[in-house]
């Protein structure tokens, strides 16, 4: 819950007033979040409840579908943006490189500094030839609305970084990360609910806070899985903490 409310409290505190931000209710197994969404946050902040959990990739479509600007802006639930610029950088990366088809901002151990760097005055960018993380990413709404909008991953938590990649790729356009904002990632630290991040990655299959709680009661992890865990960024201390609780559990 104090992820959340410093994610909504960093994505108002550096955008403007021609920016609206909008929640998805994708139904976490926490009832404190429910009734956080539930409050009145701000003028420019609007919460959507699709009536049940869409997983990430179809909940972030369901959004980009409201939208009303040029430019739309897929931000996830754990990600605090550091500073002020970083929607006005993302627009003029987009703008300076007509062959981008989207811009993303990384965060550590994301690594950079692998392909071919342009600086302009406000930004620095990275052209990447391979997939990128999209935990704070921005596109053009009319590229999108024509290419992008259709979700063709399946799975609950089927993810955008492999599609729009492809998409993407068939399009002839690249992709690149905003070396010079980078992003502070709240779901890779100790703040974080160590499992629920294993459970959106690895198992989600089901909806309910009733499946979390009980996967929980008894999880296992693979060797293949927590290698898996390792690329999507989890450092090695929660690595070895979700270890500690696995052989917890199975010593029971």
């Amino acid at each position: 819950m104090p992820i959340l409310r410093q994610c909504v409290d960093a994505a108002i505190g550096t955008t403007g007033e021609d920016t609206e931000i909008i929640l998805i209710n994708n139904h976490p197994p926490y009832q404190e979040v429910q009734d956080f969404l539930a409050k009145p946050m701000h003028p420019r902040v609007t919460v959507l409840d699709p009536g049940r959990n869409l997983g990430c990739h179809q909940g972030v479509h369901f959004g980009f579908r409201t939208g009303k600007g040029r430019f739309l802006v897929k931000l996830d639930d754990d990600i605090v943006l550091p500073r002020t610029g970083w929607t006005s950088a993302m627009r003029q990366a987009l703008l300076d490189f007509p062959q981008l088809a989207y811009v993303s901002l990384p965060w550590l151990p994301i690594r950079t500094g692998l392909y071919r760097t342009v600086s302009r005055r406000d930004y620095r960018l990275e052209l990447f030839p391979t997939r990128i993380y999209s935990s704070c990413l921005m596109m053009r709404k009319a590229l999108w609305a024509q290419h992008f909008a259709v979700v063709r991953s399946s799975g609950l938590y089927a993810t955008i970084e492999g599609e729009y990649y492809a998409i993407s790729s068939h399009l002839g356009m690249e992709r690149g990360y905003l070396v010079s904002h980078p992003v502070k990632h709240l779901g890779r630290t100790e703040q974080a609910d160590l499992l629920y991040g294993v459970w959106k990655i690895l198992y989600a299959k089901g909806k309910t806070r009733e499946d979390f709680t009980c996967w929980r009661q008894g999880f296992t992890i693979t060797p293949a899985e927590f290698a898996f865990l390792k690329g999507w960024g989890y450092p090695e201390g929660q690595l070895e903490a979700i270890k500690v609780e696995a052989q917890k559990l199975w010593a029971r």
